[in-house]
């Protein structure tokens, strides 16, 4: 499973073989509300990812940016701004990428070949 697009260890973690159970590692902006929250990991968690990158790919920044306590913050209470008030993307991309980058879980399509499907638009 893909956990983050733009992991970076850095020296103090990577001199270290030791993990603490409540330690998240990725780059804000990009990790699950799930993973954030609970520590869950599903292959949903890899759509959101998906989801994001294709926001800022359209959008020209990440649906939520700031500060990384800011940005967990807002992930893990509220779902992004829709992507069409940001992008002129066509509407058909718009709905399948915001489908991508809910806060729910179960909200998010069921696997990555629904994504795809989606994502071919008509």
């Amino acid at each position: 499973m893909v956990f983050d697009f733009g992991l970076s260890l850095g020296d103090e973690l990577r001199s270290s073989r030791l993990t603490a159970q409540e330690l998240r590692i990725g780059t804000p902006g990009y990790m699950a509300p799930e993973y954030l929250g609970e520590g869950v990991v599903t292959p949903r968690c890899d759509l959101y990812a998906l989801g994001v990158v294709l926001y800022e790919l359209c959008a020209g920044e990440l649906p939520f940016p700031g500060k990384p306590v800011q940005v967990f913050r807002e992930q893990l209470s509220r779902d992004p701004p829709a992507l069409a008030t940001r992008s002129a993307a066509p509407g058909w991309l718009c709905r399948a990428v915001d489908a991508l980058v809910q806060r729910d879980p179960e909200a998010r399509p069921a696997s990555a070949a629904e994504a795809v499907a989606s994502l071919r638009g008509p």
